[in-house]
């Protein structure tokens, strides 16, 4: 019964046969029942006549088991489970260009020799591996044989001989592998592993099936090798060189506070015009996170005394560039999203040392390998700084423009002043051209002619930069000279000195988040261009 009870757990695991109901019922019922000798004497003989069926169906299902995982443990071609030489064959077969295969047919006296290599239009890299895939066969008819495979290169390094129960010896730089018992219609696999070599040799390998002892037939086999490792390096130097090496500094000038700078406007912009009155009509209650608690915001005014002639009312553009200004007044011309405990602070000092790591390394034939994938973790973190980038732009250019503006209106309104303007002699008041730090210092320098005195201008013309020159003209008021300047004047020059003073502020941060992008994104933007143009070595 035991027996029969194997039996039947065996046919059940034969998926491709059905076993007939009736007889399952019928051995079900003889091995769960025990009855008396003439019902198991009954029993027997029922599953002898079924067993005689069965059986057949038995056999057949266990030889199609086998012999499928056999052909497939055997299939021609198919590298041997478990060598990592043949992993790294299907890997470079993978990687790179569409890899085609080149072969190469060797026969001697009972075995015959399949050389395979895969090739792209790329060169190997130097220091790079290179495979070889060699499938030796019997063609004796039923019988086992056996051969050597001779291995020799002069410019190439033999790193590796491996496959299946195979013997290797060196005689000085020749490799000379020994196969045994080569079966028929059982083919073995040998793989050889060649590091690549720089220079203007070309590596070679050349191949010789032969009897053990005697001679055969050969193939030399070619690699074309470029050495795009060091050309990639001396790009990365040349980054190094130029912005990388600038990258620390920028990060602390980032972080740090203009201890020049009061904290404080020199020219508080003044958001109640001159000469006008209004009264807030409509107001809405909000939660102010940096105070801790609710405050009402005027959301509509409504004039009471209309504004005297000749000043301009500001527009919702011009309010929210003053109020975006007063943040980096305070802070000292310092952004506190740059902090180490901000995120934009946390990215650019992760990324910036990492990317000194990258800058920093020596050479190495790998060097070319995981680029781009770690340039891409850098842009993901990076782009909440990179955002905050592209809105100081756009703020450093509408303040710009806003104090070239007011710069006009104050030089248009003095023109027309009875009189003339106080300027010096015949100077023409023009309004500067140009852009950045240069241009808003000229707009002062204009301003100053306003004054109409030498000592003011001769101050700002030696002033390092606008945030001087602006200071110059604050002390300048607060003077006895000062004072004697006109009040419709004075108003005007101070109109357009908030203005100045504004974009100077947001100009000055967004200086620092233009030398951060350029160390950190131009850094890793050229690096990708000269792995493209250089990492163009492949299996």
């Amino acid at each position: 019964m035991e027996r029969f009870q194997r039996l039947k757990n065996a046919g059940t695991g034969c998926r491709h046969i059905r076993v007939d109901s009736p007889f399952q019922r019928n051995l079900d019922h003889q091995l769960l029942t025990a009855a008396s000798p003439d019902t198991q004497l009954r029993g027997n003989k029922t599953m002898a006549t079924h067993l005689a069926r069965f059986l057949p169906a038995l056999i057949l299902c266990t030889f199609l088991v086998m012999f499928t995982g056999h052909a497939r443990a055997q299939a021609p071609g198919t590298p041997q489970a478990g060598n990592d030489n043949t992993a790294a064959l299907g890997d470079q077969n993978k990687a790179g260009a569409p890899a085609t295969s080149e072969h190469h047919e060797l026969g001697t006296d009972g075995v015959s020799a399949t050389i395979t290599v895969l090739r792209t239009d790329r060169p190997f890299p130097v220091g790079g591996s290179a495979f070889v895939q060699i499938k030796l066969k019997s063609t004796a008819r039923n019988k086992r044989v056996g051969a050597e495979l001779v291995f020799e290169t002069e410019t190439a390094e033999i790193r590796d001989v491996s496959g299946e129960r195979l013997k290797l010896r060196k005689e000085g730089t020749v490799h000379i592998a020994s196969v045994e018992q080569i079966a028929p219609r059982k083919p073995r696999i040998v793989i050889v592993e060649i590091a690549l070599r720089g220079g203007d040799t070309p590596n070679k390998l050349k191949v010789t099936l032969r009897k053990p002892g005697g001679t055969g037939e050969s193939a030399t086999l070619g690699w074309k090798v470029a050495n795009c490792a060091a050309e990639f390096y001396s790009h990365i130097v040349k980054v190094r060189r130029g912005s990388g090496a600038g990258l620390a500094d920028a990060i602390k000038a980032a972080r740090s506070k203009d201890r020049t700078r009061p904290g404080r406007w020199l020219f508080p912009p003044r958001l109640k015009i001159a000469g006008a009155s209004r009264k807030c009509v409509r107001s809405v209650k909000h939660w102010n996170k940096r105070r801790g608690r609710y405050q009402y915001r005027c959301t509509r005014y409504e004039t009471v005394s209309q504004p005297a002639a000749g000043t301009v009312t500001r527009v919702k553009a011009e309010r929210g560039i003053y109020n975006f200004a007063s943040r980096y007044v305070s802070a000292r011309a310092r952004d506190r999203e740059l902090s180490q405990t901000r995120d934009s602070g946390w990215a650019t000092n992760r990324v910036s040392q990492n990317l000194q790591g990258f800058l920093k390394q020596k050479s190495h034939p790998a060097i070319c390998t995981g680029v781009i994938p770690f340039f891409n973790y850098f842009d993901e973190r990076m782009e909440g700084f990179l955002k905050r980038a592209t809105k100081f732009d756009d703020m450093a250019g509408k303040a710009a423009s806003l104090a070239q503006l007011r710069t006009s209106e104050a030089i248009d309104a003095v023109k027309v002043e009875p009189g003339g303007h106080p300027g010096w002699g015949s100077a023409p008041l023009d309004l500067p051209q140009g852009a950045g730090e240069k241009a808003l210092k000229n707009q002062v320098e204009a301003l100053a002619q306003l004054a109409n005195d030498a000592e003011l201008r001769q101050r700002i013309y030696q002033a390092d930069n606008v945030f001087g020159a602006l200071r110059a003209m604050s002390d300048f008021f607060g003077t006895d000279a000062g004072k004697t300047v006109a009040g419709p004047v004075q108003t005007i020059m101070y109109r357009a000195l908030s203005a100045i003073e504004a974009a100077d502020y947001i100009g000055t941060v967004n200086r620092h988040y233009a030398d951060l992008r350029h160390a950190l994104s131009g850094s890793m933007s050229t690096i990708r261009q000269a792995h493209a143009n250089n990492c163009t070595c492949g299996g």
